[in-house]
């Protein structure tokens, strides 16, 4: 990593998930100052290594070294916590990682985006001589764009509506949601679409909190539900069965007064 030289940052990053995190921010920054500006070679561990632009080679041990250079112990992370938040950028489709037994080759995504002035080359080789795809394949690239991007809305959805910061263990807890909901039918888009109306129920029902939207989120996978229009389907039925209910249509109405301090029921919840 070069002493000097800059990088370009664009303000959405202020409503991508990275900006709620301090630590997973500072991560983030770390990866693109070390990203390569243009093909070089070193020495890793004794080891000459070539790098495209927008690469780097490093280890977690390694990195986490250098992310808690001049940290005070409290504010540290571990190599297992730099490598968990590593897969996290690279399942969002931020970075690609090579890894064999002694090191990784780390891609930013994109970099042309962060460093202006250059174009990533299609192909780079591995330590075994293997030529490979910058971003695996068109195919891959295709479908890891769309999932970034369907996965960056739930984030934003959460973000811009008044759910606070999202915690890492919440985040790790909405990527389960999308498998089990996948896991019982949903296309990872769908499932991703049933995340962010969950957040609606719970916003419509002044709850805006993930214990809540875990609780709507269950709900509808012991019902089956693998579409958003499954969803509203369900309720559509359950409104016209309340409405058959009302005074007037052969049901005694209820003339007792609501009791102060009354505790809904399931059948009160709108999921």
């Amino acid at each position: 990593m070069a002493d000097g030289g800059w990088i370009a940052l664009q303000r959405k990053i202020q409503t991508s998930f990275v900006w709620a995190n301090p630590y997973v921010l500072k991560l983030w920054l770390l990866i693109l100052f070390k990203a390569g500006f243009s093909e070089n070679k070193f020495l890793f561990n004794g080891k000459e290594v070539r790098v495209d632009r927008g690469q780097f080679v490093t280890g977690r041990v390694a990195l986490a070294s250098e992310y808690n250079q001049g940290v005070t112990r409290e504010h540290m992370l571990s190599p297992t916590s730099i490598n968990r938040w590593l897969k996290k950028f690279r399942d969002l489709g931020m970075v690609d990682i090579q890894t064999n037994a002694r090191y990784s080759v780390i891609t930013v995504i994109n970099y042309d985006l962060y460093q202006p002035g250059g174009q990533l080359v299609d192909t780079r080789r591995t330590a075994s001589g293997q030529q490979v795809d910058t971003i695996k394949n068109s195919n891959n690239s295709k479908k890891e764009s769309s999932s970034s991007s369907a996965r960056s809305d739930v984030l934003d959805f959460w973000q811009q509506n008044g759910f606070g910061p999202m915690a890492p263990k919440v985040m790790q807890d909405l990527d389960f949601w999308v498998k089990d909901l996948q896991a019982i039918g949903a296309s990872e888009a769908s499932a991703n679409q049933l995340l962010i109306k969950a957040m609606s129920v719970a916003i419509d029902n002044g709850a805006r909190n993930y214990g809540y939207v875990n609780g709507v989120l269950r709900n509808w996978e012991g019902k089956g539900f693998t579409t958003p229009e499954a969803v509203d389907a369900f309720e559509a039925e359950r409104a016209a069965q309340r409405a058959a209910k009302r005074p007037g249509t052969g049901r005694r109405p209820n003339t007792r007064a609501p009791i102060e301090g009354h505790v809904f029921t399931d059948e009160d919840l709108p999921f």
